[in-house]
């Protein structure tokens, strides 16, 4: 059965008085019939009840099929709540408001806003046909629709798997702390492996978590187990991705020397780090992660007004 978990300022713990009454009403005339009138388990609670850090609050926010925050509550603690709210899930989440203006950082797609003085009947009724119409009608309407501003943002981070033999280690180092310099996540073995772990089912793991592999393919790692396997199943997830339609270049190779490319991939471009300065070669390999474009290089015509580049001596 579905939940949804409800924030409504306990007007218990409201100063003024004018707080507590709309508050009461919102909840037991507006909120509660619409959520269980189609079957939906409405569950209010208030953060004051939990303690800091408390696992069970986190678990019921993040559990909750529905959650709906009265942001003009002006508590920190349901500001908080919902900002975990926006960190562990993307399921839908409404905020109830009696202000006009919601700050930038909460808002959220859908926003049932209350008068502040006590609500009449007819009142209750429009803000409840407006929710009943979110809840059952819209939200069907919108199931691609983010709800969590953090995991949308963390999604749309660039995050990177290296594959590497050990000896090349240092420069593998080097660009990992580039890469991170620039806000990527990186994924490292010695990071990130778990000990005990299978090893392979570990690289399926964040080859498939990553999405990008770098390969740095030099002599070291050209005929090494691990390497290969690297390589091989970043090939296999881009076969598949492939299939589906989504056709994404999963693996990038960045050459440390001029070791040619195995024959399976000999079709790919490569980032030939080895004849490149080191930022010259990184700012490549950023552009090919975020499959862009360079800019045209510029260059001067002037020497070319006598005689065209095509007859110039070599």
């Amino acid at each position: 059965m579905k939940t949804c978990l409800v924030m409504i300022r306990d007007p218990k713990r409201t100063k003024g008085a004018t707080d507590i009454y709309p508050s009461e009403i919102l909840y037991d005339k507006v909120v509660k019939p619409v959520v269980e009138q189609h079957g939906i388990v409405c569950e209010r609670i208030d953060p004051h009840d939990y303690g800091i850090n408390d696992s069970r609050l986190f678990n019921l926010i993040q559990s909750a099929d529905f959650m709906l925050v009265d942001v003009s509550s002006n508590s920190m603690d349901y500001m908080y709540s919902l900002g975990i709210r926006h960190a562990l899930t993307d399921k839908p989440t409404i905020l109830l408001a009696e202000r006009e203006d919601v700050p930038m950082d909460v808002g959220m797609p859908f926003i049932v806003r209350y008068p502040k003085h006590s609500l009449s009947f007819d009142e209750c009724h429009s803000l409840q046909s407006t929710l009943a119409d979110i809840l059952f009608s819209r939200l069907k309407e919108t199931e691609m629709m983010s709800f969590s501003p953090v995991l949308t943002a963390l999604e749309q981070q660039l995050r990177v798997f290296l594959s590497y033999a050990h000896a090349d280690v240092e420069s593998v180092v080097a660009i990992d702390q580039w890469l991170r310099n620039k806000g990527a996540r990186v994924d490292l073995d010695e990071r990130n492996f778990i000990a005990g772990r299978d090893i392979r089912d570990e690289i399926v793991r964040h080859v498939r978590r990553a999405g990008k592999v770098v390969c740095f393919f030099s002599k070291n790692s050209s005929d090494r187990y691990y390497p290969k396997l690297e390589r091989r199943l970043s090939e296999e997830l881009e076969r598949e991705l492939y299939s589906t339609g989504k056709p994404t270049t999963v693996l990038v190779y960045f050459r440390l020397d001029d070791t040619p490319l195995p024959s399976e991939s000999a079709h790919r471009l490569a980032i030939n780090a080895w004849n490149m300065g080191f930022e010259e070669a990184c700012k490549e390999l950023w552009r090919n992660l975020l499959e862009r474009e360079s800019e045209p290089r510029s260059i001067s015509l002037s020497k070319y007004r006598k005689s065209p580049p095509w007859k110039q001596e070599k």
